[in-house]
């Protein structure tokens, strides 16, 4: 959650006496147990007169801190009761109660997603009838933190893989399986003798991976309970805004999870490092927090996209010159492909590489952490609304939240630059983590491989033989999807971890992609070689060939982890 509130949390600390404003009975928030330290909150009193009342609250803020029995009943001015008003919020959110149980809120995935990610890039005032789809609840699954200080597309990207990454890989695979069965009974087009038709068995298989993996990705109907801020608190109704605000310390402590949608300027911004800081605390900051709080850079969509969709065009691609490759002469045999794959490869490598230096910019802002540096969005704005008037500042309310949570700042930037940091960064260099998703992206070379042309012949003769080019054919699938290309992808990103830096001149920086793009073309082309070699040996010789690619895989995944996590210092 970030400053698209409208107003700072501290408008709630306006004209006390506010005509409508019914208070509900201190039994309900329960403050008490906050303890007399949730009171000792001060405003300085240069602080400015106060504007921009909250018309409907129905949260009296002064009788909540009076019936702690910390507010003297001696004095009633109105610097002394904006005072008592900052102390009974501090109370209700660190006591983390919520004003009443209907205002804790998620919203199934499948909705916060929908229209591929609509919620992240609709404005406030247009955003009210998306509150609908969210329903009162009192366990949440995940609470997606984000800054809405960056490029909605990409955040909504990577929700996407996170949420439905696994069950679009896996029904893409299953669409890829049906078009080899509607191949094998021939009730799709294909000629097995000269792939003299414009689709091959393979473009029927890809075509049918890739349109069954983005329906899947972009309308999977996910059920798990998400808490997105601008659907689960009302936007319409300033005194419901109000209230989520005040309970946003019982939302945190309703979530199982917690997801960082991380980018550069989330750790810049004060409230996601408040629902960070509530998070942890309501997880008393042991190993179940560090376990169940992750970390996400907004890159991982778009790199993933990118390389899925590389995949798919390049072969698509292959299959058109096995078609028409034996008729090019000279160079054109040589310049052709190279025109489709090459920039395909170049753009690849760019995004990896930016990819990297987006986890270097995670590490690097975890270990500088301070809250001093952190910005509100009524800072932003000088402190005045958009009527040109003084409002108050969020900063001291949560930075106060803070303080009783963790005794002081500094113990809180501590715990973000030591376990935080060593747990966020664990996960994002873990060698399975890594693994699966290149997996996940390169499901298309399995679907080109379950489009061989022996399975009309399969349905035409019955004959052995072919069964046995067919499962040839598949291991060799599974060699290339499961091994090689993670084998390939991981080496390749090493390199691109080197060669991370943004470079002063455009020309420079592209040198440095090729220079991925050279070393990983190497390497294919060394392990498309072999897989030829082992072709001719048998089913038997694949499977080694399997299992040593698979183990070459997973030793690239463990040293690039091992070599990022030293150098971290992890």
């Amino acid at each position: 959650m970030d400053d698209y509130r409208g107003r700072p949390i501290g408008a709630i600390l306006e004209d006390p006496d506010e005509p409508g404003v019914s208070p509900p009975r201190p039994s309900v928030f329960s403050v008490h147990s906050a303890g007399s330290n949730a009171l000792d909150a001060a405003v300085p009193g240069d602080a400015g007169p106060l504007s921009d009342p909250l018309d409907a609250l129905d949260v009296d803020l002064v009788d909540i801190a009076s019936s702690a029995g910390e507010l003297s009943e001696a004095s009633r001015d109105v610097s002394t009761l904006r005072d008592q008003r900052r102390d009974g919020m501090v109370a209700i959110m660190t006591n983390m109660r919520a004003t009443r149980p209907e205002i804790i809120r998620a919203v199934p995935a499948r909705h916060a997603l929908w229209i591929c990610g609509q919620a992240f890039r609709a404005k406030l005032d247009h955003a009210c009838h998306l509150h609908k789809y969210s329903r009162a609840t009192r366990h949440i699954d995940e609470f997606w933190s984000h800054s809405w200080h960056w490029k909605p597309w990409m955040k909504s990207t990577t929700a996407l893989f996170v949420s439905n990454g696994f069950a679009a890989a896996v029904l893409g695979l299953f669409g890829a399986v049906l078009a080899a069965v509607l191949l094998q009974r021939q009730v799709l087009p294909v000629d097995h003798r000269g792939w003299q038709r414009w689709f091959a068995g393979s473009h029927w298989t890809v075509l049918f991976g890739t349109l069954t993996y983005y329906l899947a990705l972009i309308f999977w109907p996910s059920q798990r309970r998400v808490f997105l801020d601008i659907i689960c608190i009302d936007q319409e109704k300033p005194s419901a805004r109000g209230e989520a605000l005040l309970s946003i310390g019982a939302i945190l402590k309703s979530s199982s999870r917690m997801l960082i949608l991380w980018d550069r300027t989330w750790m810049a911004r004060l409230w996601c490092v408040f629902e960070l800081a509530g998070w942890l605390h309501s997880r008393k900051q042991g190993t179940d927090a560090k376990r169940n709080v992750g970390a996400r850079p907004v890159l991982l969509g778009p790199l993933l996209v990118t390389s899925n969709l590389s995949l798919v065009v390049i072969l698509l691609g292959a299959e058109l010159i096995s078609t028409y490759g034996p008729s090019l002469r000279g160079l054109a045999a040589y310049l052709i492909p190279l025109s489709v794959v090459l920039p395909l490869f170049l753009i690849l490598s760019h995004v990896g590489r930016a990819f990297c230096r987006s986890i270097d910019d995670l590490q690097q802002a975890l270990a500088t952490f301070s809250t001093g540096q952190t910005k509100c969005g009524c800072c932003d704005a000088g402190h005045l609304d958009a009527n040109g008037e003084p409002m108050a500042c969020d900063r001291e309310i949560l930075l106060r939240c803070i303080e009783l949570w963790y005794g002081d700042l500094s113990s809180f930037e501590v715990h973000v630059k030591g376990n935080v940091r060593a747990a966020l960064l664990e996960q994002l260099t873990s060698p399975l983590f890594l693994y699966w998703h290149v997996v996940g992206a390169a499901s298309p070379v399995m679907w080109f491989f379950l489009g061989n042309p022996w399975w009309p012949l399969l349905t035409l003769t019955g004959s052995t033989e072919h069964v046995l080019s067919i499962l040839n054919l598949l291991v060799g699938g599974l060699t290339m999807w499961l091994a090689a290309i993670p084998a390939l992808v991981l080496l390749s990103l090493m390199l691109a971890y080197l060669l991370r830096r943004q470079r002063s001149y455009f020309a420079f920086d592209i040198l440095c992609s090729m220079m991925v793009v050279l070393a990983g073309g190497f390497v294919a082309l060394a392990s498309i070689a072999g897989g030829f070699v082992f072709q001719t040996m048998g089913l038997g010789a694949l499977a080694v060939n399997f299992a040593c690619n698979l183990c070459v895989a997973l030793a690239c995944g463990f040293l690039f982890s091992k070599s990022r996590r030293c150098a971290l210092a992890i």
